[in-house]
């Protein structure tokens, strides 16, 4: 079987590994998954799978943190899930690498 070969399209960011549900912080903390309500309203942090041709500042394998909401629903493509991201509005900050604060709201 063939795997698919999903890029983004320009100006979106499509992205994996987007940190749902609800978290534990180290200090015990804990950040809820969004309810719908106003407790479960926070930033994520998500891994960079592929990015628009016109996006320069990111590339696969970075982690950018995403304003709430601004991610698409959910899709499965070869068994990973990937959501969408559009680009600047929805992202707040990058890192290298896997921030090891993953709940930083706003």
């Amino acid at each position: 079987m063939e795997s698919t070969v999903l890029t983004a399209c320009k100006g979106k960011v499509l992205v994996s590994d987007i940190d749902a549900g609800e978290q534990k912080l180290k200090s015990g903390i804990v950040l809820r998954d969004d309810d719908g309500t106003v407790r479960g309203v926070h930033s994520r942090w998500a891994k960079v799978y592929s990015v628009g041709e016109d996006i320069t500042e990111l590339k696969a394998g970075d982690w950018i943190l995403v304003a709430h909401g601004r991610w698409s629903r959910t899709i499965t493509v070869d068994e990973v899930s990937l959501n969408l991201v559009d680009y600047p509005k929805g992202v707040l900050a990058v890192a290298d690498e896997r921030p090891e604060f993953l709940g930083l709201g706003y």
